[in-house]
C-alpha cells in the first residue's frame, strides 16, 4: 500500500461525500470496486469516521425521512439498507428510532388517499409491495375505514 494510492482513494471518497452523504458500507463497496486494498479501505473509513465525515446514523435518519416521504414502508427501508451494504448497521440500531410505527402508518394512510383504490385486498397488496409492514397496513386500513364510516 502506497501513500500515493491511499491519498488517491481518499480524494475519491471525499469527492463522493461532497456530492451526498453515504453509508460507510456503501463507501467501502465503492472503494473496493475502484481497486483499493482492504488495508487502504480500513484506513480511509476510519479516518473519515474520526473526522465525522462518515456518520451512518445521520445518513440513516435522512434516508428514513426520504423513504417515508416517498410513500415507502419500513420493509423497503430495510431492504435498501441491505442493498447498500449496511447489514451490520441494521444489527446495531433499532430502525424504529429512525422510522417510527406512527410515521409508517401516516405514510400508508397518505398513500391510500393517493391511490384512490376501494378494494381492500388490492390496497393491502399495493401497500405491501411498497414495503409497508402488515401491522402498519392493518392500522392504516382501520383508520381509513373509521374515517369513511
Amino acid at each position: 500500500m502506497s501513500d500515493e494510492n491511499t491519498r488517491k482513494f481518499m480524494d475519491y471518497a471525499l469527492r463522493l461525500l461532497a456530492l451526498r452523504d453515504v453509508f460507510s458500507g456503501d463507501l467501502t463497496r465503492k472503494l473496493r470496486e475502484k481497486g483499493a486494498s482492504e488495508e487502504e479501505i480500513e484506513t480511509i473509513v476510519s479516518k473519515l469516521l474520526d473526522l465525522k465525515y462518515l456518520d451512518d446514523e445521520r445518513v440513516l435518519k435522512n434516508f428514513a425521512r426520504e423513504v417515508a416521504s416517498r410513500g415507502k414502508g419500513v420493509n423497503y427501508l430495510r431492504q435498501k439498507l441491505y442493498e447498500k451494504g449496511c447489514a451490520d448497521l441494521l444489527k446495531s440500531v433499532d430502525l424504529s428510532r429512525f422510522y417510527s410505527r406512527e410515521e409508517e402508518v401516516s405514510a400508508a394512510v397518505a398513500l391510500i388517499g393517493k391511490l384512490g383504490e376501494n378494494d381492500p385486498q388490492k390496497l393491502q397488496r399495493k401497500l405491501a409491495s411498497r414495503g409497508f409492514s402488515y401491522s402498519a397496513i392493518s392500522e392504516a386500513m382501520g383508520k381509513i375505514k373509521n374515517k369513511n364510516d
